[in-house]
C-alpha cells in the first residue's frame, strides 16, 4: 500500500500494525473538526487511536449502531452547510450516544436531517457536488433544496442487490 501512495504522489502518514484495523466504512471524516469512528467488528480502538495520532485531529470512537454493518451505514456529513444525515432506524442510537459527546452538538456540524431510507444517509462529497443513492423524502428533500451543493443521484440498484452502498 505504501508504495502505491506514494506513487500516486501521497505521503503515508502511519501504519496499522496488526491485531490494529481501520475499516474505511467506520471511518466519517468532519473535516477540521476530525473523525467520528465506529467501533465495529472491523476497526479497533488502537486503529482510531493511530488515525488521531496521525491526522493531528480528534478522534471519537463510537458503537456502530444497532446491527449496522459500518458506521457510514447509518450516518453521514455533508458539511457545515448541509450537516449530518442519519438513518431514521438509527435516531434512538443518535439522541442517546452521539448527540451528547459531539462538540457543540449536531448544530456545530450543521444540524442533522432524519431520513427514511438509510440509503439517503448514505452520501458521498466529492468537491461541491453531493452524490446518493437512496430513496427521496421530504425531510431529504428540503435538504437538498439548500445553496451550496449540487446533488447527484446515483444509480447503485446492482451493488444494493449485493448489500452494498455508496460509501
Amino acid at each position: 500500500m505504501r508504495s502505491a501512495l506514494l506513487r500516486a504522489g501521497l505521503e503515508p502518514r502511519g501504519a496499522l500494525s496488526p491485531p490494529e484495523t481501520l475499516d474505511g466504512g467506520d471511518v466519517l471524516s468532519l473535516g477540521d473538526r476530525g473523525f467520528l469512528v465506529g467501533h465495529s467488528r472491523r476497526t479497533t480502538p488502537g486503529a482510531a487511536q493511530a488515525l488521531s495520532e496521525a491526522s493531528g485531529l480528534p478522534v471519537m470512537f463510537v458503537p456502530v449502531p444497532g446491527d449496522e454493518l459500518h458506521l457510514k451505514s447509518a450516518i453521514t456529513w455533508a458539511g457545515p452547510t448541509h450537516g449530518l444525515l442519519c438513518a431514521e432506524s438509527a435516531r434512538r442510537w443518535f439522541e442517546s450516544t452521539l448527540a451528547p459527546i459531539l462538540p457543540g452538538g449536531a448544530e456545530g456540524l450543521g444540524g442533522v436531517t432524519f431520513v427514511a431510507d438509510p440509503l439517503s444517509a448514505n452520501v458521498v462529497i466529492v468537491g461541491e457536488t453531493a452524490l446518493w443513492q437512496g430513496e427521496d423524502c421530504p425531510a431529504f428533500a428540503a435538504l437538498r433544496a439548500k445553496p451550496g451543493l449540487l446533488w447527484r443521484r446515483v444509480n447503485m440498484d446492482e451493488l444494493a442487490k449485493a448489500d452494498g452502498a455508496l460509501t
